[in-house]
């Protein structure tokens, strides 16, 4: 059962402020030409600054964009790919009961997506979708997720944000798929002694004591 309560987002007028004209008037037309024109991927490569995830998160989820979003994750330009992917990820935590008809293809494209920032963003999104219930996978889904989610886990140059949420997403399936839950913990450690940046270090340690509690 999905039990994450929703936290629905409907200031975009407030969420924008710091966009401003060039007179210092709120720039709301050119926002709403954006959402309308469905604009979204050539607004994204303006030079991007803090709490443009909040802004065209709102864009995202007042205007219903989540399937706009979702494709420029397989975006030729990296970058774009990247902020949308922020993007969507601060519209999916602000409501998720929208974002829930797009479950079955964002599973789909997280199996797919090649870009590395945008693992960073899909693993957070898809573990949360799993941890809540939002999406629960048939065997044959949670087995396809948990091979992505070991290579995203163990594959050389992963960025350590990358690395932790795929640990979550087989964190939440290992009740479910034996393999996982008897390699995932030396897996964990191992990682530990061998890349022991402060990020590893923090959220394996707080896994490790939820993985303890458990057996």
């Amino acid at each position: 059962m999905y039990r994450c309560g929703t936290d629905a987002m409907s200031s975009f007028d407030r969420v924008c402020e710091w966009r401003l004209a060039a007179d210092g008037k709120r720039d709301r037309f050119r926002m709403e030409n954006v959402a309308s024109a469905g604009g979204l991927a050539a607004e994204l490569q303006e030079k991007y600054c803090d709490g443009m995830d909040r802004c065209y998160g709102a864009l995202i989820m007042e205007n219903a964009l989540w399937k706009e979003a979702l494709s420029l994750a397989f975006h030729d330009d990296m970058r774009l790919a990247s902020r949308a992917s922020w993007a969507l990820e601060w519209a999916y935590f602000h409501n998720r009961d929208a974002f829930a008809p797009y479950c079955v293809t964002f599973f789909e494209d997280f199996l797919r997506v090649t870009n590395p920032s945008v693992h960073r963003h899909y693993g957070k999104i898809l573990y949360d979708m799993l941890r809540c219930g939002l999406f629960v996978p048939d065997d044959f889904q949670a087995a396809q997720i948990a091979e992505r989610a070991f290579d995203l886990l163990t594959g050389g140059k992963i960025k350590s944000a990358v690395r932790i949420w795929a640990a979550e997403i087989l964190y939440e399936l290992s009740p479910r798929i034996d393999w996982v839950r008897e390699n995932l913990e030396d897996i964990i450690r191992h990682q530990i002694e061998t890349m022991p940046t402060p990020a590893i270090l923090n959220h394996y340690g707080k896994l490790l004591k939820r993985m303890a509690g458990k057996k």
